[in-house]
């Protein structure tokens, strides 16, 4: 169990506890499950982010102005 960067479908970005192999308060398919998204208030479909490949604006949501 660790936090993550996660990533809904429509893109935002957000810090969430991961579980590997077991989910809580999401629907896992597969790497992908199906959960709240925290930063962007809806359902989505949610994915752990490859922080390498994020945005200077997505940057910026997950880890404030600096």
């Amino acid at each position: 169990m660790y936090r993550t960067a996660v990533m809904c479908a429509k893109g935002h970005v957000f810090w969430r506890t991961w579980v590997v192999g077991a989910s809580l308060t999401t629907i896992r398919l597969g790497p992908r499950r199906i959960g709240w998204c925290r930063a962007g208030r809806h359902v989505s479909v949610l994915r752990r982010a490859d922080t390498g490949r994020l945005t200077a604006e997505q940057r910026a949501a997950l880890y404030g102005d600096g």
